[in-house]
């Protein structure tokens, strides 16, 4: 296995530090020391077999500690090929023991061991399993369903893909804004279905037909199609009010999580054609926007998707007991080291007696305290207090 080590040799210890990550801050390490053995009989075979492995326990403790065991045992192939084999753009330092002989040795059993101190750059390794298409909670590219209204003043109606109606203009305007949306969620590692092209009307109840949509509704026919995430929005077109043969368009997309229908981005923009025709001049402008607009709602998704966002929910997290305030930066940094479903982690509120977080986590408070009855943090030590379906409450002894 090849790997990139510099190193540093020191009265009976040995540091590797990897690349620029030596530098990364202190409160983005997970750091942790665990204890290995070699069954190679030459010392210094078994002190480089003693590192490799030291580094390949800890990066998969922790994989598994993020994407969950079930999912590291369906792609453990891939993750020690892609991930762990590139363990030098995410593990800032290996600090080791002295390699200590085992006696007796039994036959075929191990003859060295050792401790090794590790630190990872999780936000690094996160980042790599991102780019491999396994941070996010599902396996396969994460599905995307758009659910688009065109609302025409001039005329008063409003088409949609899952709505019968015949409107060849309007057509052609959902056939040029999916196409874009489908190719600038692709190029960010979506599968955006193109509904209309694709008469996914013809899958949709009767009794859905309709032009406004209830969320549960939306919810209900993402989930049939397996899509993470459902867009909904409106192309409203209507005369300029002042200018003679001039049309605004506003544009409204929203994208919500399909499990919880959590909002995870939004935008809103308006657009003037040029002076001509309404067919020729808004299907000019709908082609000009189109990329834009696409391009700027498929990067708050993934910025979303690579803050962990999707897949997990919001929950409190409550620590009850005095903290000064130059240690709570440290505290929290703690908190995301320690917990390791917990995707983001934000102050709600900071009090001379309590801190409270706002946290993006996979698993529920009470899944949470079933793992942690206590932790340690900047020198301060948690005991959990109470956990409910919202918030988990922890006291400081």
């Amino acid at each position: 296995m090849r790997r990139l080590y510099g190193f540093l040799i020191t009265l009976g210890s040995l540091i590797f530090l990897n690349g620029p990550l030596g530098h990364a801050e202190e409160n983005a390490l997970f750091d942790t020391t665990v204890e290995v053995t070699s069954t190679e009989t030459n010392a210094n075979l078994a002190r480089k077999d003693l590192v490799d492995k030291a580094n390949f326990k800890v990066s998969e403790d922790l994989i598994k500690q993020i994407i969950g065991d079930s999912k590291y045992q369906r792609n453990k192939n891939l993750i020690r090929q892609k991930v762990i084999q590139n363990s030098g753009r995410y593990i800032v330092l290996t600090k080791t023991s002295d390699v200590v002989p085992i006696t007796p040795v039994e036959k075929g059993g191990p003859a060295f061991k050792m401790n090794a101190q590790i630190k990872i750059n999780q936000q690094n390794l996160e980042k790599i399993l991102l780019d491999q298409g396994l941070f996010y909670e599902s396996d396969g590219t994460p599905i995307v369903i758009p659910f688009i209204r065109w609302r025409d003043q001039l005329t008063s109606q409003t088409y949609a893909w899952w709505i019968k109606n015949e409107n060849t203009l309007v057509s052609r305007y959902q056939n040029i804004i999916e196409t874009s949306l489908r190719a600038q969620f692709q190029k960010n590692g979506f599968y955006l279905i193109k509904p209309f092209e694709l008469k996914y009307i013809e899958m949709i109840p009767e009794d859905l037909r309709s032009e406004s949509l209830r969320t549960e509704d939306l919810q209900g026919l993402a989930q049939k199609w397996n899509a993470q995430v459902f867009l909904t929005g409106t192309f409203f077109i209507s005369k300029h009010p002042t200018k003679s043969d001039i049309y605004n368009i506003e544009v409204s997309l929203k994208a919500q999580q399909t499990g919880n229908a959590r909002l995870i981005a939004d935008l809103y923009r308006q657009f003037e054609t040029e002076m001509g025709p309404q067919e020729k001049v808004v299907e000019k402008k709908i082609h000009e926007l189109s990329d834009g607009v696409s391009q700027e709602i498929s990067a708050q998704v993934l910025e979303a998707w690579q803050k962990g966002t999707l897949g997990s929910n919001v929950y409190y997290l409550t620590l009850r007991g005095s903290v000064p305030l130059p240690v709570q930066e440290a505290l929290k940094a703690a908190v995301k080291s320690k917990f390791k479903d917990i995707r983001q982690i934000c102050e709600r509120k900071l009090s001379s007696q309590e801190i409270k977080y706002e946290i993006d986590s996979s698993v529920s408070p009470i899944e949470i305290s079933k793992k942690i009855s206590s932790f340690e943090g900047a020198g301060f030590q948690f005991v959990l207090g109470n956990a409910t379906d919202r918030e988990i409450i922890f006291n400081k002894k």
